[in-house]
């Protein structure tokens, strides 16, 4: 069935002239030209509503963070890109720094709030201890810690599988704390 169409598509096209052909390919590659600037259009919009979030998140931002600030300059200053070449290797860059600027500022936020969190927890001290030991015992009732997978040692693999440890898989060590 593939080779009918085939040969209907080639019977059509011997039909048109070669000026015929030529327009049809201009307007395909006008077309082609059309998405290519769409498609650059969005592309470019959602960086910057990247940058626009970025912009945002830095606002919500206390002044405490500082430090953390600069050393969040640094990388947007060090970015070395050519708009007038067009490249999508700099449009590749600067993805990379928005998401990479995003998640560190989003590190920052949680940081932040937790600072606030124990800020407000230091402040309620004076709550009573009747009121504390009824807190602390709606946490107890919480589920409890996950653990860490065990490890298995390679000796101890060979005692369950019978084999010598010299045909048994190399495991990491654990850490120890």
């Amino acid at each position: 069935m593939v080779a009918k169409k085939v040969k209907r598509e080639t019977k059509r096209d011997s039909l048109l002239t070669s000026s015929d052909l030529k327009k049809g390919l201009q307007a395909e590659i006008r077309r082609l030209r059309s998405i290519a600037k769409e498609i650059a259009s969005n592309y470019v919009s959602k960086l910057e509503s990247r940058a626009e979030d970025l912009t945002r998140l830095v606002e919500d931002l206390d002044g405490e963070v500082t430090e953390d600030m600069r050393r969040l300059v640094k990388p947007i200053r060090a970015l070395s890109v050519k708009p007038n070449k067009g490249r999508r290797k700099d449009l590749r860059k600067l993805e990379t720094l928005l998401d990479d600027l995003r998640m560190e500022l989003e590190i920052l936020r949680e940081k932040q709030e937790k600072a606030d969190r124990a800020r407000a927890g230091v402040s309620a001290g004076s709550e009573s201890r009747s009121a504390r030991s009824a807190a602390s015992s709606s946490r107890s009732r919480r589920s409890p810690r996950r653990r860490r997978p065990r490890v298995i040692e390679p000796e101890e693999s060979s005692a369950f599988s019978g084999q010598d440890d010299s045909t048994t898989a190399q495991y990491p060590t654990p850490l120890s704390a």
